[in-house]
């Protein structure tokens, strides 16, 4: 499908997040009000992306979910910016392999924040 300008742009309803790695693929799923994300899985990688996008593609229909939202890394530093344009490179062309929209959900500060909370 599309990648979105916005992750507000997607649609209500369950939603599966994606923290996208070289190596794993960690999953979780919001329930249908959007307020409560759980982990479902890590994927590993496979050989090819088009194994990896067969596999994130049966997860949405599995759990019938209406988006997905691939997290975005910091952009801090030289390594964080390879990082943030393979996850955009990589997203955006799954996106293409899926049957509901993709936006990104900009990770900034997120582990602070979940630090803090503790």
């Amino acid at each position: 499908m599309s990648v979105l300008d916005s992750p507000f742009a997607l649609p209500a309803g369950r939603l599966l997040a994606l923290d996208l790695g070289q190596v794993r693929i960690g999953v979780a799923v919001c329930d249908e009000a959007g307020l409560l994300a759980t982990p479902l899985t890590v994927l590993q990688r496979r050989p090819t992306r088009i194994e990896d996008f067969a596999a994130i593609a049966r997860l949405v229909q599995r759990e019938k979910v209406v988006g997905v939202l691939a997290g975005m890394p910091a952009a801090v530093g030289e390594e964080g910016s390879q990082q943030a344009r393979w996850t955009r490179r990589y997203a955006g062309r799954l996106a293409g392999a899926l049957p509901v929209p993709l936006a990104f959900w900009d990770e900034t500060l997120t582990s602070v924040s979940a630090a803090e909370r503790l």
